[in-house]
């Protein structure tokens, strides 16, 4: 059976022989350390614990930056739900691997154009460091222009698979305007044709396929079919101008003819 602290102590000093006048020195010494200790801890607690007048001065700063605080999340909450409400639609565009096509399509030509309007600038010394290839601005967007076409390729990918559905489906319906079904036809041709001589043109790249066919470069035939495309959409566009007006005006002669009839009471 083991003894507790005290009386182990206690037994050691009285084996140790030592006298009683030893026992209480020692036992003081023992009272006065712990008595210590005490005041030490106390003097720390009133440290650490603020004054009621300390928190009473302190009471305004905290509810000031407590409303701070509030105000400044308020307005985080605001501008992200802003935000997140008129990204809605260029999310779901960049959700789209069409959408995201468009998107990198835009920034190509951005770097095209700027490419373009360097290279025919009315200053001589900046003609001369284009010319020279040592802009680094015009070489930083020939980079971008060459990496963004390059991963266009990717989105681009067997996408004539799609016009051919869009083409049977032109085929098959008849409510549609005759000419217009068949620009759009022909539309979607040179759609299909462009796609697979774009695919046609990063394979060659790759070394999988001849980088010509019947003595034209795959290039050529993209730009070729990509510059009808344009023309026929054009024209489509236009034509469609045409065939509202047209309907527009069938319109207004049907609500003429209405407002000449008198209104009757009916009979029955």
């Amino acid at each position: 059976m083991s003894l507790a602290p005290q009386e182990s102590y206690d037994a050691k000093l009285e084996d140790t022989g030592l006298s009683k006048a030893k026992k209480d020195l020692v036992e003081g010494m023992r009272r006065a350390l712990s008595f210590d200790n005490y005041k030490q801890d106390r003097r720390r607690e009133e440290q650490t614990t603020p004054s009621p007048a300390k928190l009473a001065e302190e009471a305004p700063l905290k509810e000031k930056k407590k409303s701070q605080i509030e105000q400044v999340s308020g307005s985080a909450k605001y501008y992200i739900s802003s935000w997140v409400k008129n990204t809605n639609s260029f999310r779901n565009l960049l959700n789209t691997s069409k959408g995201r096509d468009k998107c990198a399509q835009f920034i190509q030509y951005c770097a095209s154009m700027y490419i373009a309007c360097m290279r025919t600038s009315d200053d001589p010394e900046i003609y001369e460091l284009v010319k020279q290839r040592k802009e680094p601005s015009v070489n930083r967007a020939k980079k971008l222009e060459n990496n963004i076409s390059n991963g266009r390729k990717i989105f681009r990918l067997l996408l004539w698979l799609n016009e051919i559905s869009e083409i049977e489906l032109l085929i098959n319906n008849k409510k549609m305007n005759k000419l217009l079904r068949i620009l759009k036809i022909f539309s979607g041709l040179c759609s299909f044709f462009y796609y697979v001589a774009d695919n046609s043109v990063w394979l060659a790249g790759l070394g999988f396929v001849s980088p010509k066919i019947f003595n034209y470069k795959w290039k050529q035939i993209k730009n070729t079919f990509s510059l009808w495309k344009t023309i026929l959409e054009l024209i489509i566009s236009l034509y469609n101008i045409v065939l509202k007006k047209r309907q527009e005006k069938a319109i207004c002669a049907k609500l003429t003819a209405y407002a000449s009839k008198q209104v009757q009471l009916d009979t029955e």
